[in-house]
């Protein structure tokens, strides 16, 4: 009896060689063997998922393989079933820090000990931004 012995991913029927999405044959009409089916699961057992980060709708998606997020991002409308789940992603922040010194941008040179005088006095502003402005 001919076997696939070729590479499968979770959406191959064993048996008939079917993807379960497409409909196509996967293996031409040969039943899986072992080991590709012994291979597909040891894979799948290391990486149990594929992390999409979405920036564009702020979630981190996941699937249950990178062909999955693949057949998801080309139509995921139809493939929605796909995405195991999501979640919100933290927003981005920037950081802008402004230093002067209280006279402008002259060389002010310090001495230790020296609180007391106004030159030695640094003025900063700070603003913190999210991904939103």
């Amino acid at each position: 009896m001919d076997l696939y012995t070729g590479k499968i991913n979770e959406f191959v029927d064993w048996v008939t060689g079917k993807h379960s999405f497409t409909g196509q044959s996967v293996t031409d009409g040969l039943p899986v063997s072992g080991g590709s089916i012994r291979e597909l699961i040891q894979n799948k057992l290391k990486t149990p998922f594929y992390m999409y980060e979405d920036k564009a709708n702020n979630r981190y998606r996941m699937f249950s393989s990178e062909d999955a997020f693949a057949m998801w991002k080309e139509n995921p409308t139809d493939n929605l079933d796909l995405e195991l789940f999501n979640f919100v992603r933290p927003s981005d922040y920037k950081l802008d820090l402004t230093a002067t010194n209280s006279d402008g941008f002259n060389n002010k040179y310090v001495r230790y000990g020296d609180s007391d005088s106004q030159g030695t006095r640094i003025a900063f502003q700070w603003d913190i931004y999210n991904d939103e402005g």
